[in-house]
């Protein structure tokens, strides 16, 4: 399952900080968040994703990383996902200029 936020306006050469709170219900892993980056004409880019999901907190967890916009940029969208089978809840998502 995957849901993606409408995009949004970035400046492409700055650094972003992409964090959410995560918290595992199942045994199986597999969750994403990753950033969207999209050119001038608001189609894809490239994508900046250090997350897989590898890890199961089973208490909300705080899950954050810097990412720096490509020179190309101009918008970004965040999508949320899993893998089939897997339950996971994602909270207090934010996207900043660092």
């Amino acid at each position: 399952m995957q849901s993606d936020s409408r995009p949004f306006r970035v400046e492409g050469g700055r650094s972003y900080e992409l964090a959410a709170h995560v918290r595992v219900l199942s045994e199986t892993t597999g969750y994403k968040v990753t950033v969207d980056w999209l050119g001038a004409d608001g189609r894809h880019f490239e994508y900046a994703n250090d997350w897989q999901g590898n890890d199961r907190p089973t208490e909300w967890s705080l899950h954050a990383t810097r990412v720096a916009a490509p020179a190309g940029a101009r918008s970004a969208r965040i999508i949320l996902g899993v893998r089939p089978g897997v339950a996971a809840l994602m909270d207090a998502i934010s996207f900043e200029l660092r």
